[in-house]
C-alpha cells in the first residue's frame, strides 16, 4: 500500500508553493518589462504543480476520494469520516 502524506503536510505544501507563487508576482510586477514574461512563466508553471500536487494528495485517507478545496472540514463528504 502506498504512503500517504497527512493533510496538514499537504496544506503546509500548498500553502507554501502558494506563497511562492505571490511572491514571483510581485518580483515580476517590481523588475517591470524586461523579465516580467520569464517571472510570470515560473509563476504559471508552479501553479499547474500545485493544482496536480492537490488533485493528487488532497484525498480522504480512508475512502481516497477528492477532498472539498473551500472552507474547513472536518468530514469527508463522501465516506463521512472524521480528519485529522
Amino acid at each position: 500500500m502506498k504512503k500517504k502524506l497527512p493533510l496538514s503536510t499537504v496544506r503546509l505544501i500548498n500553502l507554501v508553493i502558494t506563497m511562492i507563487i505571490i511572491a514571483f508576482c510581485f518580483v515580476a510586477s517590481a523588475l517591470g518589462d524586461d523579465h516580467f514574461g520569464l517571472t510570470i512563466s515560473i509563476a504559471v508553471i508552479l501553479l499547474v504543480i500545485d493544482i496536480g500536487f492537490m488533485l493528487i494528495f488532497w484525498r480522504c485517507p480512508y475512502c481516497g476520494k477528492l477532498l472539498q478545496f473551500t472552507g474547513p472540514i472536518e468530514h469527508c463528504g463522501h465516506c463521512g469520516k472524521k480528519l485529522d
